[in-house]
């Protein structure tokens, strides 16, 4: 079984170091990260592997999955690198959503194999993660050799794995941060306006949460240019207008997020309106 050295085990590390182990996917070998307390935790939660928190102590390993903040990817591989902490012909693969395996070049003109797996879903809770992570999504991309081992060990553990053109790396992160984080900020927008025309905290969400449920609904079960609804699909530009100078009345950040939103909405609509 090839072995697996997991570093920085936060969330991510942790939860997919634990399903590998849990699957016998790989052995693992040391799990990093920069406090001895958080390490021990992680290697706890994994239920195996060495803790570590110093990075040169790590074991030799065949695979290295970095876990770590997207601006220590390159630091930290290269400090891998430069202190000939790898095998001959490694694999060393990084979870980002953003950037593409090349952020490891130095790696691959080395001699080592390189890729990237992103899975697309929160890992907000570990243990929620470890219990519900088969069918999660995996955008993939890398070395063919890197692949031919890390694509069937995800897949063990429940992957759906595709492939992703490494040059629009960000590109695609750029959709996943819309359909989520941003989503995030849109309902935060909306209970807030809510509670600026006059209405409770708890009344906002009741009345946002069927609504915004049941047009993602409609975006999934049907098409956006079926689920659009209101005063641009509408033609009512009157309405948008007063709209947009009442909340720059109150918000001017709620407003031009409300602003923004007028010519791609009227995009959608134009399409309706062609079909």
């Amino acid at each position: 079984m090839l072995t697996l050295n997991v570093i920085g085990a936060g969330r991510v590390g942790q939860t997919l170091a634990r399903l590998f182990h849990s699957a016998d996917q790989f052995q693992i070998a040391s799990v990093f990260t920069r406090t001895a307390a958080t390490a021990q935790h992680a290697s706890h939660f994994i239920g195996s592997g060495k803790a570590v928190h110093n990075l040169l102590e790590l074991a030799s390993a065949d695979v290295c999955m970095l876990t770590v903040a997207d601006d220590d990817i390159a630091t930290i591989s290269n400090l891998l690198l430069v202190k000939d902490m790898l095998k001959p012909r490694s694999i060393v693969f990084h979870c980002s959503g953003s950037k593409s395996s090349s952020i490891l070049q130095p790696l691959r003109d080395a001699g080592h194999y390189v890729a990237s797996f992103h899975p697309v879903r929160s890992f907000a809770s570990p243990e929620v993660v470890v219990a519900d992570f088969v069918d999660t999504y995996c955008g993939v991309e890398g070395d063919a050799e890197a692949l031919a081992i890390l694509v069937p060990a995800f897949e063990a553990i429940g992957a759906r794995t595709f492939m992703l053109e490494t040059e629009h790396k960000l590109r695609y992160h750029a959709a996943s941060v819309f359909a989520s984080n941003y989503l995030v900020t849109l309902m935060d927008i909306a209970l807030k306006t809510y509670q600026a025309a006059g209405l409770s905290p708890e009344m906002a969400v009741a009345l946002a949460q069927p609504l915004a449920k049941k047009t993602l609904e409609n975006v999934f079960s049907s098409s956006t240019e079926d689920a659009l609804t209101g005063p641009i699909k509408r033609g009512d530009l009157e309405t948008v207008e007063k709209q947009l100078a009442d909340l720059a009345l109150w918000d001017q950040q709620a407003a031009s997020l409300y602003q923004a939103f007028i010519d791609p909405t009227k995009a959608v609509a134009n399409r309706v309106k062609r079909h």
